[in-house]
């Protein structure tokens, strides 16, 4: 269940100007940010807005950009970045437009460059048509490669290639580059070693997802879908999932009805939103995935996960109430900012990009805040130094200490109250605990 909010509750403040058609942004656990330019360029902006004159990586000599869907699309540095070196991108190659997944060296002289002679082809795969290519990349809390591929094109899916488990197109991939090869299968994966499906894919029946993001604190993983004529969807995936989610394209559009031809799947995934394109057909929808937001600039957007659409303008946030109800607020029903893309720096913070080469931050203009803790206070006091004190008063199983960017920095075990966080730097952390089988967060702001 889902229950709309609408608004006119957020303004856009200008960042940065005068990058090459931004499409995507991501940040290297670094003040700066980089943003992916859809003709095949990588551009670094400082944390002053300002535009490296020297581009990160340019790679226009391979990749086909002519197509309205195709260009450099995605990127993503290694999780144990600096100390491995590499960057990831995803992009249109001129190779009869195939997508081409693949890993870059930085040099390590000048973490300020990539190096276009030293690419590895991680991943490549045929496209029939030149739209719905997907192309974002993001690694999961797991370490492992996540890439969510469209469905190969043209329109209503032809070639039916989202419930197709012997294609990679209209999936959600994952994969281990962690290896000297290519890459390898996570053993886990779901249709591992299964003759009648391809050992990459997670999670099937996806159309065109147009960015992806797993929330830093929980590992929940959202996904926005682009639809067809009438609906636009937000999926989403428990940290918990073992894969194999089937999201219902062709045979949904949201979760209504589109194509039932072959459509024999046991389960169907329905979105946990969807909403309807606009009634005046002059006016399109297409919705751009965002990312959770965790950062201190806006505390009145923590933990909802951000969204918008390219076509309208509209912006939106989504959380889960105490009932486990999703709660989606429109803060904008419309706005001159055309959203390509979202991202976070390294402390949190969300940029949004506009295709015309601007980069905005955000400022919230919403009242109250969320109660994010679940009504339980979890610990004595913040801001800390040295030592983390729990309320004894709880009764939790197990906990985590995460960073803003995901990662896990302490491991909390029962009935440890007191947790020495003294080789931890200041900054911004939440605090994760098991109580009763159900999971409550806290923010922990350390300041020595």
């Amino acid at each position: 269940m889902s229950v709309t909010h609408s608004q006119e509750l957020l303004e856009f403040e200008l960042f940065a100007s005068g990058l090459i058609i931004p499409v995507d942004i991501a940040n290297a656990g670094g003040d700066e940010i980089y943003i992916a330019g859809k003709p095949g360029i990588i551009q670094i902006v400082d944390e002053n807005g300002n535009v490296v004159t020297e581009p990160f990586l340019d790679i226009r000599d391979r990749v086909e950009s002519a197509g309205g869907e195709q260009g450099l699309l995605g990127l993503a540095f290694h999780p144990s970045f600096p100390d491995s070196p590499y960057v990831y991108v995803y992009y249109t190659g001129d190779n009869d437009g195939e997508s081409v997944i693949s890993r870059f060296s930085i040099d390590e002289t000048d973490l300020t460059k990539a190096l276009p002679s030293s690419e590895k082809i991680i991943l490549a795969f045929d496209q029939p048509f030149n739209n719905h290519n997907g192309g974002d990349l993001t690694f999961g809390p797991d370490g492992y490669l996540y890439i969510p591929t469209g469905d190969g094109g043209s329109g209503g899916d032809p070639l039916r290639n989202g419930q197709d488990l012997m294609s990679l197109l209209g999936k959600m991939l994952r994969i281990d580059i962690d290896t000297d090869e290519s890459y390898l299968i996570p053993p886990d994966n779901p249709f591992a070693n299964d003759d009648f499906a391809e050992d990459e894919i997670w999670a099937y029946g996806l159309r065109n997802p147009w960015r992806m993001d797993f929330d830093p604190v929980t590992g929940d993983m959202y996904i926005a879908d682009v639809g067809q004529n009438v609906y636009e969807e937000i999926d989403f995936q428990l940290a918990s999932s073992t894969g194999g989610e089937n999201y219902g394209w062709r045979c949904y559009e949201g979760d209504s009805t589109f194509n039932l031809l072959d459509c024999d799947a046991p389960d169907y995934v329905f979105p946990v939103h969807a909403y309807e394109h606009p009634e005046n057909n002059n006016i399109c929808g297409s919705v751009t995935g965002g990312v959770v937001y965790y950062g201190a600039a806006n505390p009145t957007l923590e933990g909802r996960y951000l969204f918008s659409d390219f076509c309208t303008g509209m912006f939106a946030t989504m959380y889960q109430d105490g009932m486990d109800n999703w709660i989606v607020d429109t803060l904008l029903d419309g706005d001159p900012v055309r959203i390509s893309t979202f991202g976070r720096d390294a402390s949190g913070e969300v940029y949004v990009a506009d295709p015309s080469g601007f980069i905005y931050t955000l400022n919230s203009l919403l009242s109250g805040t969320r109660n994010f803790s679940g009504d339980i206070n979890l610990i004595i006091e913040n801001p800390i130094k040295n030592l983390l004190r729990l309320d004894p008063d709880i009764q939790f199983t197990q906990g985590t200490l995460i960073g803003v960017d995901g990662s896990q920095v302490k491991s909390i075990i029962k009935d440890n109250y007191e947790i020495n966080i003294s080789d931890l730097a200041d900054g911004l952390y939440f605090l994760n605990v098991e109580i009763n089988g159900r999971w409550y967060s806290d923010k922990v702001i350390i300041s020595k």
